[in-house]
C-alpha cells in the first residue's frame, strides 16, 4: 500500500514564480495570481504558468486493502482566490503559525516518505510531531489512519479518519478508506455508509462504486452489487477488476454463463488476472467443462507459482476436475499438494480417499477417512464412506459401527440406512435388514434410485 499526501506536490512556500516572482499563496490586490508549483528548485518542466490563481489538488494513488484495485486521483479544480484559501485553511488549519504550519507540512512529507519505504513506525513518529506543531491538520490524521491500518489497527486507523473527517468534512478519500477498514473489520454497514458518501461527494468515483459493489455482494444484495460493477465499469472500460467482480455476482446468481463471459473480458483486459482464471476455472467446473477448467487452473498456477504454492484452493479444485473426468491419480496428486500446504485440510483427505476408494484402494481409504474423522468426529458422511469401505473388505461388523455413528449425527439420510440394511442382510439379521429398508423408504423422498433399491431389498427378504 502506497501512502501519500493530498497536495500534489510538497510545497516549498517560499520558492518564487520565475514568471511573476509570486509563490503559491501570493496574490495581487487585482486578484489576480499565479499557478507556479514547484517539488525542487531545480526539478525540469514547470507547470504552465497561467493567471488568475488554480490550486490543483491532486493525490499519489493508493492501493486499497482489497480488491486489488488502484484508485484514480481526483481531477484538478478551479478555485477563486477566496475559495483558495478557504480551502487550504481547511485542510492545513487556521490555528497554527505560519512556522508550525511549514514545519507541520515537513513533518507530514518525512511520515510520507517513511511510509513508501515500509518504515511504518517511524512514520507514524512524524505524523505525531505534525499534529503537535498544527492539531487541526486533517492530512496528517488521515496518513496516521493509512499507517495503522497497514500495520492492522484497524480499529485505530478508523478513529484517525474520524478525526480528520471531522476536521475536513468533505473529504472523498478519508470516506473511502474509512469504509475500507470497516469492510477489513466485516462492519459492512458502516462500509456501504462511507461509500455512499464518498459517491455522493464525487460521483466519478469508480473504485468507490466497484468495492461497494462487493460489499452489496457480500451481504447477499447481488442485483445492487452488479448495478454498480455496471456504473465502475461505465467509469472506466478497462477496469479488469469491475468484470471480474461482476462474474462472481453472476456465479453466485447461478448465471454460470454470463459470469464466464465476464471473466472473459477481465482476461482479454488483464492477461495475468489470476483471480479471473480461477473463478472462470470454478464457472467452467459448474457447467461440466471440467477440461476448461483444468486448463484455467493450470494458467493460475503458471501466472502465481509461489502464491499458488501457498493457497491451496487452485489445487485442490484441479483435484476436483480431475476426478470428475475419471483420472484419479492426477486427483491424489492435486490432493497431495493441498497437504503438504495444509496437513489439517479434512477436505483433502475426504476426497483423496475417495479417490482411492473408487481406485479399490481400501486400506488407503480407510487411512485418509480416519485422518478425516480425527480432525473432525462430526463429520456423518465420512463415517458412511468409511463404512462403505469395510462393507466392500467384508468387515460387516466395522461397517454397521460407522453406519450407527453416521445415523446418530444425521438421523435422516436414508442411503446411511439402506447401506446399513445391507449389512446386516450380509450378515443374516434379516428382521434389522427389514428395518432399515423401510426407513430408507421412509426417507428417501426424490431420490428414486434410493426409493427402488430399497424396494427391491425389500421384496427379496419377504
Amino acid at each position: 500500500m502506497q501512502a501519500f499526501s493530498r497536495a500534489l506536490k510538497k510545497w516549498i512556500h517560499d520558492d518564487p514564480c520565475p514568471e511573476c516572482g509570486h509563490n503559491r499563496a501570493a496574490h495581487r490586490p487585482d486578484g489576480q495570481g499565479c499557478t507556479y508549483q514547484r517539488f525542487d528548485p531545480n526539478e525540469p518542466g514547470y507547470p504552465t504558468h497561467e493567471c488568475p490563481c488554480k490550486i490543483e489538488y491532486g493525490i499519489y494513488d493508493p492501493q486499497p486493502f482489497r480488491p486489488p484495485v488502484f484508485m484514480s486521483g481526483e481531477k484538478a479544480v478551479n478555485m477563486t482566490n477566496e475559495e483558495a484559501q478557504a480551502f487550504l485553511n481547511e485542510i492545513i488549519g487556521t490555528n497554527s503559525s505560519k512556522e508550525n504550519t511549514i514545519e507541520a507540512e515537513t513533518c507530514l512529507n518525512n511520515g510520507v516518505e517513511y511510509f513508501e519505504k515500509g518504515n511504518l513506525d517511524h512514520a507514524i513518529s512524524e505524523f505525531n510531531k505534525a499534529i503537535q506543531l498544527n492539531p487541526n491538520y486533517a492530512d496528517a490524521y488521515f496518513n496516521r489512519g493509512l499507517a495503522y491500518a497497514s500495520k492492522g489497527d484497524l480499529d485505530r486507523a478508523i478513529r484517525e479518519y474520524d478525526q480528520a473527517i471531522q476536521i475536513y468534512p468533505n473529504d472523498t478519500n478519508a470516506y473511502y478508506w474509512r469504509g475500507l477498514a470497516y469492510a477489513k473489520n466485516g462492519d459492512l454497514d458502516h462500509t456501504i455508509g462511507d461509500w455512499d458518501k464518498a459517491i455522493q461527494l464525487n460521483p466519478n468515483y469508480g473504485e468507490a462504486y466497484n468495492n461497494r459493489g462487493i460489499a452489496y455482494a457480500d451481504i447477499g444484495d447481488l442485483d445492487r452489487a452488479i448495478s454498480d460493477f455496471d456504473k465502475a465499469i461505465q467509469l472506466d472500460p478497462n477496469s479488469a477488476e469491475a468484470y471480474s467482480n461482476r462474474g462472481l455476482a453472476y456465479a453466485k446468481k447461478d448465471d454460470l454463463d454470463h459470469a464466464i463471459s465476464e471473466y472473459d473480458k477481465a482476461i482479454q483486459l488483464n492477461p495475468n488476472s489470476a483471480e479471473a482464471y480461477y473463478n472462470r476455472g470454478l464457472a467452467y467446473d459448474g457447467n461440466g467443462d471440467h477440461d476448461r477448467a483444468i486448463g484455467d487452473y493450470d494458467k493460475v498456477i503458471q501466472i502465481n507459482p509461489k502464491d499458488a504454492a501457498k493457497d491451496a484452493d487452485v489445487y485442490y479444485h484441479r483435484g476436483i476436475a480431475y476426478a470428475n473426468m475419471g483420472d484419479q491419480d492426477r486427483a491424489i496428486n492435486d490432493y497431495n499438494k493441498v497437504i503438504e500446504i495444509n496437513p489439517k485440510d479434512a477436505d483433502a483427505y475426504y476426497n483423496r480417499g475417495l479417490a482411492y476408494e473408487i481406485k479399490g484402494d481400501q486400506d488407503n481409504a480407510i487411512s485418509d477417512y480416519d485422518k478425516v474423522i480425527k480432525i473432525n468426529r462430526k463429520d456423518a458422511d465420512t463415517y458412511h464412506r468409511r463404512g462403505n469401505v469395510y462393507a466392500n473388505k467384508g468387515d460387516q461388523r466395522h461397517a454397521i459401527s460407522d453406519y450407527d455413528k453416521a445415523i446418530r449425527l444425521n438421523p435422516y439420510n436414508g442411503g446411511t440406512y439402506y447401506f446399513r440394511g445391507l449389512a446386516y442382510e450380509n450378515m443374516g439379521e434379516t428382521d434389522k435388514a427389514t428395518q432399515d429398508f423401510e426407513k430408507a423408504m421412509e426417507l428417501c423422498g426424490k431420490d428414486t434410485e434410493l426409493c427402488q433399491a430399497a424396494q427391491e431389498e425389500l421384496h427379496k427378504l419377504a
